[in-house]
């Protein structure tokens, strides 16, 4: 309902208001175009920082805290999207620089810099939105609608202010975007706010603000959870969990003492075309590994342009290729305040050279961890050496169940010499790399099963980490006489990754790769002319996983 002292005042929107259109082909991604609006707030709150925190002092009230409203509601009308926040608000001139094109904030050194953030995101989401504020000491709130559609199919170069007089104690900006052009992922909402947290983790850690995410699309109020609430305000913010970094233990690394934290500060100058770029940070190594989550978050002014979450930054010449140990382990947060950026913040404009400069700065920095990986990557066993036998011993009686047969480990026949030279020769790769730990491979085995025809079937099972693999799994004959075949899972291909850090997925994967490969032998043998039936393999495979899922299951109930 409109305040009884309201009043109107138009405002000039040009230049032209087709322009309007163009922003709703803008190649936004959902977290970015959301993080415009909290730029907005956050900037609002840090310009404002010391007059907020004066007056909730004055009331007994000490740290302040920014509060960011994500909204997602389903009404009447439809979908709409709602950002509120208890920033300092806008007074009139800075309410103008919100909505007329080409309008710059007069501090330039914030997260709004561009003052087109707020246009361009509303209007690539929405069709329509407005937007209502008051800042704190005003007695004044004042709300404008941006009927995009409207604007563009008339021309108008103006649009009504509503001015209302509000308590001149309180502060906060509403958007609300409506007739959506653009809707929130129904799936994923969870790792959406991620990525959006990921991008202001350093306020998070700071408590300088929380970000709450809410959706309500039958009467209550739900988190990404799920989890239901009487008040949008009862839902916990999201939080971030700093990177563990790895601590050198007593005797894993010759020259390194022992509780070495593995992660250094970074201070440098980048001059650069006679410019000057303070760089700042640190880098260090993960303790736990993560293909997803490793790489450099590169910030600008607090906030994250590249990375925070996922996506990080990966140069290739610092990285390697994917299946590295640096690739995993190597993390940090490095400021670039100085880095020019494009419009929408989601990358830094540095394709005139500046990022060779940059990458060949730390090339120099990185070594020494590169070095220090590559160390531990030899001391520490990967996933699939992590198996035990009780769990390698598991997998194993589920698939002899399975398949009919008896599964004997490579440890056994090569200590018990019941293994022919040329089969051993198969291993000799990996009894060199680890060692010649071979008991440390618990899943390396012959599995021999019978086909239809009553005689066996050997199969030789092997687990490849070479990295990047182009096949996920390779079968080929030793001797098609005895029926002797080969199965070698490689378990760093692209697609298993990040999984195959996982121990239990590797035994699922091994299970499985176990059972397809069984099933295309035992179509292969079953014909005269060695030719593989796919219908006959589909068929097989499917018995298979229905009889693994079952004994699965029983062995779970059994524990």
């Amino acid at each position: 309902m409109e305040n009884k002292n309201s009043n109107y005042k138009a405002l000039d929107i040009r230049p032209k208001t087709s322009i309007f259109e163009t922003y709703k082909k803008y190649n936004y991604k959902p977290h970015f175009a959301l993080a415009e609006f909290v730029d907005n707030s956050t900037a609002s709150f840090f310009d404002n920082k010391e007059t907020l925190n004066e007056f909730y002092s004055s009331k007994g009230i000490n740290g302040f805290q920014l509060k960011v409203y994500i909204l997602y509601i389903k009404n009447e009308t439809g979908l709409k999207i709602q950002i509120i926040d208890n920033a300092f608000g806008m007074d009139s001139a800075n309410f103008r620089r919100a909505i007329v094109l080409g309008e710059k904030p007069k501090i330039k050194t914030g997260r709004n810099e561009f003052g087109m953030g707020l246009k361009t995101a509303a209007t690539w989401f929405a069709n329509k939105w407005s937007i209502k504020s008051t800042q704190l000491g005003s007695n004044e709130e004042y709300s404008v609608v941006m009927d995009i559609d409207n604007i563009v199919e008339t021309g108008v170069d103006s649009v009504n202010v509503i001015t209302n007089s509000v308590d001149e104690n309180k502060h906060y900006t509403i958007l609300t975007l409506e007739k959506l052009n653009k809707t929130l992922p129904n799936r994923n909402k969870k790792n959406l706010m991620n990525l959006l947290t990921g991008i202001y983790r350093k306020d998070i850690l700071d408590q300088n603000i929380s970000i709450v995410y809410a959706e309500n699309m039958g009467g209550k109020w739900e988190d990404v959870n799920g989890n239901k609430y009487d008040k949008f305000q009862h839902i916990p913010p999201f939080s971030y969990e700093p990177v563990k970094p790895r601590i050198i233990k007593v005797g894993e690394l010759p020259n390194v003492e022992e509780g070495t934290v593995c992660v250094k500060q970074i201070d440098e100058t980048l001059v650069f075309n006679g410019i000057s770029h303070k760089i700042t940070g640190f880098i260090g190594l993960r303790d736990k590994g993560s293909r997803a989550l490793a790489g450099f978050a590169l910030f600008r002014r607090g906030r994250a342009i590249i990375g925070g979450f996922e996506n990080n930054y990966r140069p290739k010449e610092i990285y390697g290729d994917s299946g590295s140990y640096t690739y995993q382990r190597l993390y940090g947060d490095i400021n670039l305040d100085s880095f020019p950026v494009n419009q929408a913040k989601d990358g830094f404009s540095w394709d005139d050279g500046l990022e060779e400069a940059f990458i060949e700065m730390l090339i120099p920095i990185c070594k020494e961890y590169k070095s220090i990986a590559n160390k531990l990557r030899v001391n520490e066993e990967s996933a699939h050496n992590n198996i035990s036998i009780e769990q390698a011993n598991a997998s194993n009686q589920i698939l002899e169940k399975v398949l009919g047969g008896t599964i004997t480990s490579i440890d056994n026949l090569k200590s018990s010499n019941d293994i022919a030279p040329e089969i051993l020769a198969m291993y000799s790769e990996d009894i060199k790399e680890y060692n010649n730990k071979l008991s440390s491979k618990h899943l390396d085995s012959k599995i021999v099963f019978k086909s239809g025809d009553k005689l066996n079937i050997e199969m030789f099972f092997k687990i490849n980490t070479n990295p990047n693999p182009k096949e996920w799994l390779n079968i080929s004959v030793l001797d098609e006489e005895f029926r002797q075949y080969k199965f070698s899972l490689n378990i760093e291909h692209k697609f298993f990754k990040p999984f195959s850090e996982n121990s239990e997925f590797i035994i699922f994967i091994k299970d499985f790769a176990s059972a397809y490969a069984a099933s295309i032998i035992k179509s292969r043998v079953g014909s005269p002319s060695n030719m593989v039936d796919p219908i006959s393999i589909t068929d097989s495979i499917n018995k298979y996983l229905i009889a693994l899922a079952e004994e699965q299951n029983m062995q779970q109930v059994e524990e």
